[in-house]
């Protein structure tokens, strides 16, 4: 899971990916853990774009989505 900039950046990032072989991750916006849509979810790994904008709110939908992570054997 990569999480871009701002949602204006989601198309150029997924490109980017692409570009670059990395079929695997999926890209969404900032808001996408606001919507709890992790929820059930089980992830690899997530990533935030180093220009994010991590509010406090993000923070804390983080930390839970990052219960979602599964860990390596």
């Amino acid at each position: 899971m990569f999480v871009s900039a701002h949602i204006g950046s989601v198309s150029y990032d997924k490109a980017l990916a692409l570009k670059h072989g990395r079929s695997d991750l999926k890209i969404v916006a900032p808001d996408w853990f606001s919507g709890g849509r992790w929820t059930g979810l089980r992830l690899a790994g997530i990533v935030f774009d180093h220009a994010s904008q991590m509010t406090e709110q993000r923070q804390e939908y983080l930390q839970m989505a990052l219960t979602r992570v599964r860990k390596e054997k």
